[in-house]
């Protein structure tokens, strides 16, 4: 499920990490919440994908958003940064 998007509350996030019944989801507008995985419902957008890159997996959403798997944050690098564009150039 990780990767995938859901709808709780209303609010469409993307899960970023699931553990024992409960997952963590991500909204850069909203921010994370964790709550029980019963309780989402599973849109049908195309799921992000997930990539490693230096030892450190992430999701790359279609618009080009990278979260670290890790820290569950939204990277904020520049559009020429050289992660960046490495992680994009894996998600392809």
């Amino acid at each position: 499920m990780i990767g995938s998007y859901v709808v709780y509350k209303s609010n469409t996030y993307l899960v970023v990490r699931e553990s024992e019944g409960m997952i963590l989801l991500l909204s850069p507008e909203k921010g994370k919440v964790q709550v029980l995985a019963s309780s989402v419902t599973k849109t049908n957008l195309r799921p992000a994908k997930q990539v490693r890159y230096r030892q450190t997996h992430y999701l790359v959403t279609g618009k080009g958003l990278i979260v670290s798997l890790t820290t569950c944050k939204v990277m904020r690098w520049l559009n020429t940064d050289g992660n960046r564009l490495a992680i994009l150039a894996l998600a392809k």
